[in-house]
């Protein structure tokens, strides 16, 4: 009987130790887009947001999914967003995507892959900026695919012009010190265009709310859950019922 009972003690234990180092190693992602019809001075725009949260980090995923865009209005230079824990500052520790330019005719050069040149704006709003814009910054804006391997329809804002963009998809990594447990993302809100930095006068007209898709449950209570159903087998298995 009391061999019984360490055993039962034991596989609490277990189940306990389990749960503390799921929820260290837990990830939640969160998912944003624009929404149908969503436009930026009247100019059709499609982009894609994911926050994948796990600790302190914050893995941001850009991609600007509108294909041969006309202007400058449907590049991405910013994304807004608030934590449901409330931190509202923290470091940008890293980011990436590939730089290109768009030339004159509409044809393109791809250029090396390294930091984006963004920056992460503390307390704005409530929240959090990323943002290309009032950094030094606003010729790194993401833009969309080609569309038969061509710009064919970008005006003089894009194609010849001395900007570089980044090509379809940025990462960044943020570290936000203190974070507390799982918190969600919300009121997200992409600025497209490069004359919206919180530091000009912001044009409504090229801010476009997120609109959350996909929120997968965390791994943690899965793995809870796995815990209590040993836990329960154990108790079935050394305890039947008549």
């Amino acid at each position: 009987m009391l061999l019984r009972s360490q055993a039962v003690f034991l596989l609490i234990l277990m189940l306990v130790a389990g749960f503390a180092t799921a929820n260290a190693d837990a990830q939640t992602t969160f998912t944003f887009g624009t929404p149908v019809g969503a436009t930026s001075r009247g100019e059709p725009v499609d982009a894609l947001a994911t926050f994948a949260i796990q600790g302190d980090t914050i893995t941001v995923t850009l991609t600007n999914l509108e294909a041969n865009p006309t202007s400058t209005a449907q590049a991405l230079g910013g994304i807004d967003f608030n934590l449901s824990s409330g931190q509202t500052w923290g470091a940008l520790t890293s980011s990436s995507a590939q730089r290109m330019k768009i030339l004159q005719n509409g044809s393109f050069v791809m250029g090396n892959t390294g930091a984006t040149g963004w920056q992460l704006r503390d307390s704005f709003q409530g929240g959090l900026q990323l943002t290309a814009l009032d950094f030094g910054a606003g010729d790194t804006m993401l833009i969309g695919p080609p569309a038969g391997g061509t710009y064919s329809d970008a005006n003089h804002s894009i194609a010849g012009h001395h900007r570089s963009f980044l090509d379809q998809t940025a990462t960044f990594v943020l570290t936000i010190p203190c974070l507390k447990g799982l918190p969600a993302i919300t009121d997200v809100t992409f600025l497209f265009d490069n004359t919206n930095g919180s530091h000009r006068q912001r044009d409504p007209g090229t801010n476009v709310p997120g609109d959350p898709s996909v929120t997968p449950e965390p791994a943690t209570m899965l793995l809870f859950g796995s815990g209590l159903a040993a836990l329960a087998a154990f108790r079935r298995k050394h305890h039947p019922t008549a």
